[in-house]
């Protein structure tokens, strides 16, 4: 298998398109990273030694990246229930992408969506910390596509589940 170390994550821009890299730590197989991943545009990984692209998808992430469409890389309703996080996640990048999410993965949301409403602030609050809705603030803010960010947010009716307080400031 192919080693790779663990990373941190730099993002950079080239031109008006900003890109995250990953920078390595420690050693590991690039298809255990490739199964943690949410989304199969995010799971694509180039080879500097032979500058070939790396798609365990068997193609799939280079073909939703054409089709500019979000898709989970395992069962959408199995990669939300392992973590609701990437509910925000799959609005945000297929907003930047100017895509679509992929019909069952948006069917996903939408459920996750009324069953989120449901739950006690307590717990949502459990669910998803503070400090990931502001990365994800930052990321969104920073992305040179706040605006369309922040249009697919209100078309999916979340941004009031994440930041209670912005129902005000309509």
């Amino acid at each position: 298998p192919t080693i790779i170390s663990k990373f941190s994550l730099v993002t950079f821009k080239i031109a008006d398109q900003s890109f995250d890299l990953l920078v390595l730590n420690e050693k590991e197989d690039l298809y255990e990273d490739y199964l943690r991943r949410d989304f199969t545009h995010s799971s694509l990984y180039f080879d500097l030694c032979t500058e070939q692209l790396i798609d365990y998808g068997n193609g799939n992430g280079i073909s939703h990246i054409k089709k500019r469409e979000t898709c989970t890389i395992i069962d959408p309703l199995v990669s939300l229930n392992k973590d609701i996080k990437r509910l925000f996640r799959a609005i945000r990048l297929t907003a930047k992408i100017d895509g679509d999410l992929e019909p069952t993965l948006a069917e996903v949301i939408n459920k996750k969506i009324i069953e989120l409403r449901k739950t006690p602030a307590a717990e949502f609050s459990t669910l998803v910390p503070s400090t990931f809705l502001i990365n994800e603030l930052n990321k969104t803010i920073n992305s040179g596509y706040a605006k369309k960010i922040f249009q697919h947010f209100f078309s999916a009716n979340i941004l009031d589940l994440f930041f209670p307080a912005i129902d005000t400031l309509k």
